[in-house]
């Protein structure tokens, strides 16, 4: 298992919540999204899902796939057919040691389908609150926090505006080339002066395709 040790996570259902609450994740969270719906709103390092008619949902999708069937998966994660995806994403998440794991996007079908979708799954209706909550009571971990919605009963909230300020550096790219930031992103540079995220701007210095100008502070 790919260990992630000091970054924080983020695992994306697909709830009506999840633009808002999409908000409060910082940048350089590792994305986990759950099934194909975070996908239309941001690009994910992995997606997790657990019901075999998904793959052809998100095969096609970015980021390395997470799942039970070895031969769809990245990462594979041995659980039990009925075990919800987000559930399985948890699991996994730990076992990457992201700390703490922000859970987005999370209303249990309580406020109607999908965000971009607000119809309810005939499925879903299957399953009261309560069954829902209960399929997360296994975890007891004080580094999961959820941004808001039903699953406040068994885990602390995010604090509200968590999202930290951007840190910026001006950086002059001497060399177009395209820059690895980790296992998954990539920024594509090209020859000139540009305004980008500390984080960027030390990868393509350290790639030796730029050089820092100047250090900005605060959001752009």
């Amino acid at each position: 298992m790919v260990s992630h040790a000091g970054r924080i996570g983020a695992i994306l259902g697909g709830g009506p919540s999840l633009p808002e609450q999409l908000k409060q994740i910082p940048d350089d969270a590792i994305l986990i999204g759950v099934n194909s719906h975070a996908s239309r709103l941001v690009t994910c390092d992995y997606i997790a899902f657990n019901d075999y008619g998904t793959w052809e949902t998100v095969r096609d999708l970015p980021g390395k796939k997470i799942c039970r069937w070895p031969e769809f998966a990245d990462i594979h994660e041995d659980c039990q057919p009925g075990v919800i995806s987000g559930v399985m994403a948890l699991r996994v998440a730990l076992k990457m040691k992201l700390a703490p794991i922000i859970l987005a996007g999370f209303d249990c079908y309580q406020t109607g389908g999908y965000f971009h979708d607000l119809t309810t799954p005939e499925r879903a209706k299957l399953f009261t609150l309560d069954q829902h909550i209960s399929f997360w009571k296994e975890f007891t971990s004080p580094d999961i926090t959820v941004a808001g919605g039903p699953l406040t009963t068994i885990f602390k909230q995010s604090e509200k505006n968590m999202k930290p300020k951007s840190e910026f550096m001006e950086i002059e790219v001497t060399e177009q080339k395209n820059v690895a930031l980790d296992s998954k992103r990539t920024a594509h540079m090209t020859v000139g002066t540009k305004t980008v995220t500390r984080e960027i701007g030390e990868a393509a210095i350290e790639a030796g395709c730029a050089k820092e100008i100047k250090s900005k502070k605060g959001t752009e």
